[in-house]
């Protein structure tokens, strides 16, 4: 390649970075790691940039910065040269997302609730819900907070069962023990 076609492929990608950003609101998304990653023009909000930033990259690059890595290092294996466009990137992402959302809210839904009567109606309600299809499939913050607070939940749900396991066994233990060393004892008088 010339210098004038790079020249020109910076400038389509920065075109389609663009219109990917107007898509994915980039306050709350991952799209300023492709600028760490892939060298993409990214212009930061104030957000990132001010004396004390109220936004950190950091949540973003488990996410997010692992699979755009995972697709640099799979492009350059494939022998593609160049950048990787910015929206191929973008689909990478979405997908994910998608993924991330349809597996793990449906895992947490089928943990939280008991009864499978019920289960098929909170996995059907989730399935069907335009907020489900519109914006837990986007890279929007929001759409991973919603997982890590369900996934809370299902945390605390097993912490509670365990200490009320943990207080049937430690009562059937009183039981045995009262039952094993006291009535003896009491038959005694």
């Amino acid at each position: 390649m010339d210098l004038l076609d790079k020249e020109e492929l910076r400038r389509s990608s920065s075109a389609d970075l663009e219109l990917v950003s107007s898509r994915s609101h980039s306050t709350t998304s991952a799209n300023i790691l492709p600028g760490q990653i892939f060298s993409y023009p990214v212009r930061l909000t104030w957000e990132f940039t001010s004396d004390n930033p109220i936004r950190s990259v950091f949540p973003l690059w488990p996410v997010y910065g692992l699979p755009m890595l995972l697709l640099r290092w799979l492009w350059i294996g494939n022998g593609n040269d160049g950048e990787i466009p910015p929206i191929a990137v973008f689909w990478t992402l979405r997908v994910l997302m998608f993924v991330l959302s349809f597996v793990l809210e449906d895992w947490a839904l089928h943990e939280l609730v008991s009864s499978p009567r019920h289960r098929r109606v909170a996995v059907l309600l989730v399935a069907s819900s335009y907020v489900t299809w519109t914006y837990q499939t986007h890279t929007f913050s929001n759409s991973i907070e919603t997982l890590a607070v369900a996934w809370s939940l299902v945390l605390i749900d097993r912490i509670v069962e365990n200490k009320v396991g943990r207080l049937h066994c430690y009562l059937r233990h009183l039981l045995t023990i009262c039952s094993n060393d006291l009535l003896p004892l009491l038959q005694l008088f």
